[in-house]
């Protein structure tokens, strides 16, 4: 009976490559996601004040782009382009 658990646990330990790394992958991607949701809340808010004209128009296209990019899951991407929002604030 002794070896039945130390053969189930020697399985676990052998069919993952590397034990525990889904939750730091996991823990990675939320940090990731909580990010990318701040930066995008402070892009909209800079363009919620930002006046009428050619520069809120064109950061509102890179702002939907970004939303896109988060939808797809692609956080560098969505980055990229809520930093293009910003800069056409100025």
């Amino acid at each position: 009976m002794q070896c039945f658990p130390c053969t189930a646990w020697s399985l676990r330990l052998l069919s993952s490559a590397l034990p525990g790394k889904d939750n730091f992958v996991n823990e990675h991607n939320q940090e990731q996601e909580s990010q990318t949701v701040k930066h995008m809340a402070s892009v909209k808010a800079a363009w919620d004040k930002a006046p009428e004209g050619p520069k809120k128009a064109t950061a509102l296209i890179h702002y939907q782009a970004a939303e896109k990019a988060h939808e797809a899951e692609n956080d560098e991407k969505a980055h990229e382009e809520l930093k293009q929002a910003s800069r056409a604030l100025m």
